[in-house]
């Protein structure tokens, strides 16, 4: 605690700032969330359909979708303070990518702690948790319309109420017969649900594909599409100035005081747009200005603060821009590997079968290997050179590494301090 609070006290005396604005949003109480939140040209509709559901004028069901960092929770969590503020009902859940029923049961407990007894209904209609006949339970679980239309009749009495699914493509690794059970009782609630009453769920775009040509119907009851794109550099700087303002102690000197907008910039051109690694860029940037004794945040710093991972970038410039996801994935999260398929479909948020296309061609470009186990990882050759650069039919094919092999042989030092700098965060 005493270094929290030497670090909070730099910040200020520095860089006239209370506390690092650029911090997780989820540590922020849901008040402040709300007030540092900054709506986008794409959150118009959202914000719409959710004031027509308080209003009791009308009803929704949209998907926010976006890669991971893009920001689908927050606006969850927005939409929830914004009911709550007004005196409305919502229900937000984090959906896991449990097996079978344990996902069914899991999202029923906790429902039952926000719209009271809804559990045991529906328990009774997915688990067959009651006193009904085998008869009667066995048609039950055969019946996604039962459920969806049980939920109606729970939801109704506590309208205007949003049902917010984070992570929804979760589902989607439950296997085909309960992801079917899932996705068919959510499109039989929204097609019968009155007004007053708001479904929302997230998404990665690999996902809403696979939803799409997998549950057709569902989608053709869907309000709205809310597609969350890189931030531009305007953007950018607008959701900066709102975080510093919040926190600022001092009389600024300039708009976004303390950076420059040339520093917000140069991070968002490393973060490639994406708001999670653009907060973490310059909370790096902030605490290289606080130990350099800096009262501004320049374009310089960022760039200093950056030059470990320009390696790493350059690599995922070289690899195809579909498949930079996987390779990134694995150097971030797995620390080049090895790793499963299904471990890294669950991190990337892609559905199992794409992966594995893309993963085995990934293989068959040079850019991953695979060990006799079947774990994809990058060589460490490749991660020195910068990525493939021979034909497949021209290259040697890796060996696989040794089993007692340890990461750090197959990463390079750039590589390896980053990893070490994001343990120690």
């Amino acid at each position: 605690m005493a270094g929290l609070a030497g670090r909070e006290r730099s910040l200020e005396v520095i860089l006239g700032l209370s506390r690092n604005p650029f911090t997780p949003l989820a540590d922020f109480d849901p008040e402040l969330t709300r007030q540092m939140f900054v709506p986008l040209s794409q959150d118009s509709s959202l914000q719409a359909m959710a004031s027509d559901t308080l209003a009791g004028t009308g009803s929704a069901f949209i998907a926010v979708v976006g890669e991971p960092g893009m920001g689908r929770t927050t606006r969850l969590n927005v939409l929830a303070h914004d009911f709550w503020e007004s005196e409305g009902e919502y229900i937000l859940y984090e959906v896991s990518p449990l097996e079978g029923p344990d996902a069914i049961d899991d999202l029923l407990s906790f429902t039952y702690e926000r719209s009271r007894g809804m559990m045991k209904a529906l328990k009774k209609l997915v688990l067959g948790i009651s006193e009904l006949s085998e008869e009667e339970l066995e048609r039950l679980r055969r019946s996604p319309a039962s459920v969806g239309e049980a939920l109606v009749d729970y939801l109704d009495p506590i309208r205007p109420v949003a049902l917010l699914l984070d992570d929804a493509h979760n589902m989607l690794l439950s296997g085909d017969r309960w992801s079917f059970f899932f996705f068919e009782s959510i499109r039989e609630l929204v097609s019968v649900m009155p007004e007053g009453i708001m479904v929302v769920m997230t998404m990665s775009p690999d996902a809403f594909n696979a939803l799409r040509k997998r549950h057709s119907a569902l989608l053709s009851r869907m309000h709205d599409k809310v597609e969350l794109q890189p931030l531009t550099d305007d953007e950018a700087i607008r959701i900066v100035g709102k975080r510093v303002s919040a926190f600022r102690v001092r009389e600024p000197r300039f708009d976004l005081d303390p950076l420059t907008p040339e520093a917000v910039e140069t991070a968002n051109r490393y973060a490639r747009g994406v708001p999670k690694r653009l907060m973490e860029i310059l909370s790096q940037a902030l605490e290289a200005a606080v130990a350099l004794r800096r009262t501004t945040v320049t374009e310089v710093i960022v760039d200093d603060v950056m030059e470990p991972e320009k390696p790493l970038l350059d690599f995922l410039d070289r690899v195809p821009e579909r498949y930079r996801l996987e390779v990134e994935t694995l150097v971030r999260d797995f620390g080049g590997g090895p790793t499963t398929l299904e471990k890294l479909a669950l991190a990337t948020e892609v559905p199992v079968d794409e992966e594995y296309r893309r993963l085995e061609t990934l293989v068959a470009a040079g850019y991953l290997s695979k060990d006799a186990a079947g774990m994809y990882y990058i060589p460490k050759e490749v991660l020195e050179a910068g990525g493939a650069r021979e034909e497949p039919s021209k290259r040697k094919l890796s060996k696989a590494p040794p089993k007692e092999a340890k990461k750090a042989r197959r990463v390079s030092k750039s590589i390896e301090r980053i990893l070490r700098r994001s343990r120690r965060r």
